[in-house]
């Protein structure tokens, strides 16, 4: 499976970098082979980031938010202030790729993307009120689009997987994105359309992340850990725009 996601990835890297030149960080995996919750089915997204040139900033042209459709998958690119922007509000769709083991980048930007991960655990809770509210909100809307759905009740179910385990163990962002083999056995065949969740299943998880969202309501940012982030960051966009 590895393998075919990285060529999958060099198929990806390859059409971007016709696009966008040297100007192309990198290309990462995100979706369910993240979470160790995939299927045979799976499709292999990816997410791109793009380095903006200091004509570009200078020229004010617009930074690049765009979605590729290709090889039945869609990549995401995005200039990286706006990845940056994207990680500081806790989506975990875009922090995952901090942590995936799938991945191609440029060499030239091997480095600064190094000292980005070196930071990524911070980044992760850069703000944790937001962090859980972006998870809890995002399972509620995914349960409330199709209840029924296995699939998405398979995927609600992992993000209050990931909300147990941050509330009550010490396990590390990039570990609690990803399922245990008990958790995938149990909840696979939702995901995949052999079992079908019961209303009791359905209302246990809408309670439980309203729970939290009621439980996280006066958490206060940490001010000064914001600052030294955002410092940390942008150096690393500076350190790029100068390659």
């Amino acid at each position: 499976m590895s393998q075919l996601i990285i060529a999958q990835l060099q198929k990806y890297y390859t059409f971007l970098e016709e696009i966008y030149g040297d100007r192309l960080l990198g290309v990462f995996l995100y979706g369910s082979q993240n979470y160790n919750f995939q299927t045979q089915n799976s499709d292999i997204d990816a997410k791109a980031i793009i380095v903006p040139t200091l004509w570009d900033i200078a020229a004010n042209k617009p930074m690049v938010s765009k979605e590729h459709h290709m090889y039945n998958a869609h990549v995401e690119v995005k200039d990286i202030r706006l990845m940056i922007e994207m990680w500081k509000k806790q989506n975990m769709n875009f922090l995952e790729i901090m942590f995936t083991q799938y991945y191609l980048v440029n060499p030239k930007y091997q480095e600064i993307w190094n000292e980005i991960t070196d930071f990524r655990e911070l980044m992760a809770e850069y703000d944790i009120k937001k962090m859980i509210l972006s998870v809890s909100h995002q399972a509620l809307h995914t349960l409330k689009q199709n209840p029924n759905d296995g699939k998405k009740f398979a995927n609600a179910a992992r993000m209050a997987n990931f909300l147990d385990r941050w509330f009550n163990t010490e396990e590390k962002y990039g570990e609690l994105i990803k399922v245990s083999d008990a958790f995938r056995q149990e909840y696979l065949p939702y995901k995949e359309g052999k079992k079908v969740p019961t209303q009791e299943q359905i209302d246990d998880l809408v309670a439980k992340f309203n729970s939290y969202i009621t439980l996280i309501a006066n958490f206060k940012p940490d001010l000064n850990n914001q600052e030294k982030i955002r410092n940390i960051f942008a150096e690393r966009v500076y350190n790029a725009l100068l390659l």
